[in-house]
């Protein structure tokens, strides 16, 4: 009694529409053949409380054939004129049955008219024609259908962080290449957003579909090996799989040099995603042999999270000499583990010539994290030279809390300061430096 009348609450009443109709009738007939119907249940109540992005994930992670009848009869009962809404249920309903639907709302049109007439065709060339063999478990659908349900999940991976997955996303900011990838790896640090997926929608068959995405070939002399752009929503689905599926076949990925450095780059990338640490030999093969720029920043960044980091640290080093800033900008952002004593020298190059610009930021931070007294001096040095320098006077305040970091003293007090300011405190702190007693 209870799901029946929940069920009208959202459904409403039958109507003469034939659509609504036979909708209403599948809808409770599989609600009925539900071992567990609470899930759906809830969903109805949200439902009927126009909650949809809250009842939205009862669906999915009850995975009921139930739903799809619910959903379809709630599409022709949404906000028209909200294209989110539609796109949402558009999306459940292809993750959950893997059919390739598309939203029908349209910018200027009569969207009313237009959901009707697209849940109509749905409902009557699809759902009533194929209802017995459509499935929404995952291990029973074709490999077409499992492509479906990864591009949905991958729109929502993105659209929970913030619609930035690959270096196509920063076009239009004028940004340094590996500035945008290190804004990426943090918008996609930790765990994933809550909606984006859930451990019931991934299945181990999915995790050769998404290989397909980065470009993976198990026969390696069907095509030349192409770069793809590098994709962090691909990245996070693929770790999920690794935590939840096994997904063993990622294991030789790494190392496989017939493989694209995008494809090769995504799984190692994944592989800490999940918690496991990071290969270096791989990382060091594809920084050696890849020409193109992105593929290099993407090594080069996931030198920090190295398994070797002395032979890490070593080869960031060497790219510090490197030609190219931005290549140049990555090693300095890598440099995390132990410092190894020839960075000093070069890291004293980078403050002294401004150069690279977009790292002076990140290499202020770095010495800020080191307690060694070269470090300090570089610092020192750097605070004298910008008293005098009006080029490095912009750059005083990172210095000086570089310095407060290492050396734990404080000198900057809370707010924001003029330049007057920051010049005061700095003479301040190299009075203390030239003035501090020495360890005997």
């Amino acid at each position: 009694m209870t799901t029946l009348f929940l069920m009208i609450v959202c459904l409403g009443q039958a109507t003469d529409n034939s659509v609504s109709a036979k909708l209403d009738a599948d809808f409770r007939d599989l609600l009925a053949k539900e071992v567990d119907p609470t899930p759906i249940n809830e969903a109805v109540r949200l439902l009927s409380s126009k909650k949809y992005l809250e009842a939205l994930p009862y669906c999915r992670r009850a995975r009921s054939k139930a739903a799809i009848p619910l959903l379809l009869k709630q599409m022709l009962q949404c906000d028209w004129h909200v294209e989110s809404e539609l796109e949402h249920y558009v999306d459940t309903i292809a993750i959950l049955t893997g059919e390739d639907l598309t939203n029908p709302w349209r910018s200027g049109g009569d969207n009313e008219k237009l959901v009707r007439l697209a849940v109509e065709q749905w409902t009557n060339s699809w759902w009533c024609l194929k209802k017995a063999k459509i499935t929404t478990r995952l291990d029973e659908m074709s490999t077409d259908q499992i492509r479906v349900v990864i591009g949905r999940l991958l729109r929502k991976i993105r659209w929970s962080r913030r619609n930035f997955a690959d270096l196509n996303d920063w076009h239009d900011r004028d940004v340094g290449t590996t500035y945008a990838l290190r804004m990426m790896m943090s918008t996609y640090a930790g765990p994933p957003e809550r909606g984006s997926f859930w451990p019931v929608e991934l299945d181990a068959k999915m995790v050769p579909v998404v290989l397909e995405r980065v470009g993976y070939r198990p026969d390696r002399a069907l095509e030349v090996p192409t770069v793809k752009p590098f994709n962090f929503a691909v990245v996070e689905l693929l770790a999920a799989l690794r935590q939840n599926c096994g997904a063993a076949e990622l294991d030789k990925i790494p190392g496989d040099k017939g493989q694209n450095a995008t494809c090769r780059l995504t799984v190692i990338w994944s592989l800490h995603q999940a918690g496991e640490r990071v290969p270096t030999a791989p990382l060091l093969s594809i920084i050696a042999s890849e020409k193109s720029l992105e593929p290099r920043l993407v090594a080069i960044l996931a030198l920090q999270h190295s398994r070797d980091r002395e032979t890490a640290g070593l080869k960031l080093v060497e790219l510090l000499d490197d030609r190219n800033d931005e290549i140049r900008t990555a090693a300095v952002t890598s440099l995390t583990g132990p410092l190894p004593t020839t960075a000093l020298p070069k890291l004293k190059q980078i403050v002294d010539n401004l150069d690279p610009p977009q790292a002076m930021t990140v290499v202020f931070d770095l010495l800020g994290r080191y307690k060694q007294p070269q470090s300090q001096q570089i610092l020192i040095d750097f605070l004298k030279a910008g008293l005098e320098d009006s080029q490095k006077t912009t750059h005083l305040s990172h210095a000086l809390r570089a310095l407060e970091d290492s050396t734990g003293k404080r000198w900057i007090s809370a707010g924001p300061h003029e330049e007057g300011y920051w010049k005061e405190k700095c003479q301040e702190a190299i009075h203390w430096w030239d003035n501090r007693v020495l360890p005997q």
